[in-house]
């Protein structure tokens, strides 16, 4: 029962350190000058301090359910949804990165497909 209480806390917490470490690679890179580069600014911000603010909370939440001998539901659900976050915030960070031929994805596709013709 330690042993996966032990292998939760890691597994959780390194993902976690992952999707921030990424969010913190997108959000403190600004692409645009002028108007629109400084309420990039102003949201790249907010969404790193969200971030900051996920990653200490699951930190948290998670040294409870290792601490106690039995976690609260909550904290559970508090895990899950702060993972979800992360994973979000992440995520768009590479969207935004790769919406345009100048970032730092030139050329990449998140899918493609091209159809063969057998005829």
């Amino acid at each position: 029962m330690k042993w996966n209480r032990i292998v939760f806390y890691l597994s959780y917490n390194i993902m976690n350190l992952v999707c921030f470490i990424i969010c913190f690679h997108f959000t403190t890179t600004i692409r645009s000058d002028g108007p629109g580069g400084f309420f990039e600014l102003i949201i790249k911000v907010w969404i790193l301090v969200l971030s900051t603010a996920f990653l200490v909370t699951g930190l948290i939440f998670s040294a409870r359910i290792y601490c106690d001998e039995n976690p609260r539901i909550f904290y559970f659900f508090g895990c899950i949804l702060i993972s979800v976050l992360l994973l979000f915030f992440s995520t768009l960070g590479v969207f935004e990165a790769c919406s345009d031929g100048k970032g730092y994805c030139r050329n990449w596709q998140i899918v493609a497909i091209y159809p063969r013709n057998w005829l």
